[in-house]
């Protein structure tokens, strides 16, 4: 717990004691006050003065100094760096300093091995007057509470996983170019499989009169169409993954491929024909 001397200004007696016992079992406890106390810092270097007020601390008026546990300052929110800058690899304005908010910082000395910063007892006119006060403790503080061992014992930190990593150059055989490897889950993988391996089944069947039209030209019949639309998207899919694709010797992609057959009736254009026409047309070459 804190522990405040002559130099810090009482401020309320809580009314509560806590019993002391020296280094020593030998010697007998002392029964000591719990008070409220302020003390007041000045900026070495700006000159600003800051009240610190510090709740539930023992009083010791024989004391000259104060004193104050890092851990209790941080169970209030309070960021503490207590390691010194001598003992930092970049020592910045952070460091062995306690940082009240981001402009106001209390830089910490070296009294031996302890770090301290100086205070002094602030007078009444002062408390009145000084605008800045910060609270350095929290309202209630128990030592003794098992809480802090339980919650500190249920931390966890990962353990250190790093993998021995493998180079390709270093494997014996053949070399090998790798262009680019992707991890995939196993989620997207089924995913993939199942988009890939699975198809629509068509139970609509194909109607007579649909394939006389086709023969004609797909431009009537929307099912051909859409048939020889997909047959070309697989195709051109596949010469793009291999790397190869030929010319078309056709105005469009979907013109039938240059044949010697004679007997194949020859395409003609369907919004040129009247409806007599169209309809002799497709009595000479019914199937």
């Amino acid at each position: 717990m804190p522990v405040v001397g002559c130099q810090a200004f009482i401020l309320a007696d809580t009314g509560k004691t806590v019993s002391v016992s020296a280094y020593n079992p030998d010697y007998p406890s002392k029964q000591i006050p719990v008070v409220d106390a302020a003390l007041l810092y000045q900026d070495r270097f700006s000159g600003e003065e800051h009240i610190l007020v510090i709740r539930n601390a023992l009083h010791v008026p024989s004391m000259a100094n104060n004193l104050i546990p890092p851990f209790i300052m941080r169970e209030h929110g309070i960021k503490v760096n207590d390691t010194a800058k001598i003992h930092t690899s970049d020592p910045s304005s952070d460091d062995h300093a306690i940082v009240l908010d981001t402009n106001v910082r209390i830089p910490l000395y070296l009294y031996g091995v302890f770090s301290y910063f100086s205070t002094r007892c602030p007078t009444e006119e002062e408390l009145q007057s000084t605008g800045s006060v910060y609270v350095l403790t929290p309202e209630r503080f128990d030592p003794h509470e098992s809480s802090y061992a339980q919650r500190e014992g249920e931390i966890r930190l990962p353990e250190d996983r790093t993998c021995e990593k493998l180079l390709l150059a270093d494997i014996p055989g053949p070399s090998a170019v790798v262009c680019a490897a992707n991890a995939l889950s196993s989620l997207e993988q089924s995913e993939i499989d199942v988009n890939l391996l699975t198809h629509e089944v068509d139970n609509v069947p194909l109607a007579p009169i649909n394939a006389e039209l086709a023969a004609l030209s797909t431009d009537v019949c929307d099912r051909s169409l859409f048939e020889k639309l997909s047959a070309r998207a697989e195709v051109a899919a596949m010469q793009k993954s291999i790397g190869t694709c030929h010319s078309e010797g056709g105005v469009t992609l979907l013109d039938r491929p240059h044949t010697d057959d004679p007997d194949r009736p020859p395409d003609i254009s369907i919004g040129s024909l009247s409806t007599e026409q169209l309809m002799e047309h497709m009595l000479e070459h019914e199937l």
